[in-house]
């Protein structure tokens, strides 16, 4: 991760990271709890938060592990595969608690890339990805209504870009095996088909 790390400290992410995710927002000044007592204080306030949330998305299910066999027959994470999924990130999106930018990564591509195929096949390998990636930074947008009501925002969750680069390798390789066993006949929903052109053989 050193690589990467030098990466984003020559091309400032880490500060151009923190103004797009303080510099155009607004902290909440205030806010009710659910006694109807208001609170300025801004750790007050992400304690409220938090409880509100945590009530609304905890669950007390207890999932079985799945059974796993075969995964050792996944191929390893191609070179050419993350500088794929790399080209395909969209820019100015905000990044996770690593700061890292989607346009820091397309433009150190060709230095970090051998150093993310690597560390991709070490988690393929390994079937465990980085604590940091189970981090988010967590930013709360107004909906609409009483703005004191802790209610009337929705929670946005931050994640390493290089979490969701790793899930775009997996999902490309999901989205190809699925394609190349669909039949002929099917044309709707499927890249670079269209059902026009079953139409014109139709006609």
């Amino acid at each position: 991760m050193g690589i990467i790390e030098k990466q984003v400290n020559r091309t400032g992410g880490v500060k151009k990271a923190k103004k797009e995710l303080t510099g155009s927002k607004d902290w909440i000044q205030k806010i009710k709890s659910d006694s109807g007592e208001w609170n300025h204080n801004r750790m007050n306030i992400l304690e409220i938060a938090t409880s509100y949330y945590r009530k609304i998305y905890q669950h007390n299910t207890v999932q079985d592990k799945d059974d796993l066999t075969g995964t050792s027959n996944i191929p390893n994470t191609l070179y050419t595969e993350v500088i794929k999924a790399i080209d395909s990130l969209k820019s100015d999106k905000a990044p996770g608690p690593d700061g890292i930018t989607n346009e820091i990564l397309k433009e150190s591509k060709r230095v970090i890339t051998p150093v993310l195929t690597d560390m991709f096949n070490e988690i393929l390998n390994t079937e465990t990805i980085p604590q940091r990636w189970t981090e988010t930074n967590i930013i709360l947008l107004y909906k609409k209504g009483d703005k004191y009501e802790i209610g009337n925002y929705r929670p946005i969750s931050l994640m390493s870009n290089i979490y969701k680069l790793f899930t775009k390798i997996i999902l490309n390789r999901i989205e190809k095996r699925l394609d190349e066993h669909q039949p002929i006949e099917q044309a709707g929903f499927r890249k670079d088909y269209s059902v026009l052109d079953h139409i014109h053989v139709v006609r």
